[in-house]
């Protein structure tokens, strides 16, 4: 029961962070969905790793293909034409949201 009031309040104070930082974040674009097929294995690791976090399945795979990203983007794996496409469209959308009516 302790470890519960421990967790909740833990919670409780990233949830007042994230809507902290809800509220200072330009406006959210459109998330696109994308359908992924993986092993069983790897969804057997990805779902017991949510389980044990007490998270969503699609935060935690989201959470993966940030950071795989990043690290493919860094060590130049990403095709420098697709790196430049997300610079631009990065740039138009920071111009968007520095915009006031």
């Amino acid at each position: 029961m302790e470890q519960l009031k421990s967790c909740l309040a833990v919670t409780r104070s990233y949830d007042a962070v994230y809507v902290k930082t809800e509220r200072m974040a330009p406006p959210r674009e459109n998330q696109v969905k994308l359908t992924v097929s993986v092993p069983p294995s790897l969804h057997v690791l990805l779902r017991s790793w949510a389980q044990c976090e007490g998270r969503e399945l699609t935060s935690v795979v989201l959470q993966c293909v940030e950071l795989s990203v990043r690290q493919l983007k860094s060590n130049g794996s990403i095709p420098a034409g697709a790196v430049r496409n997300y610079e631009v469209a990065c740039e138009e959308r920071l111009a968007a949201g520095s915009v006031t009516p």
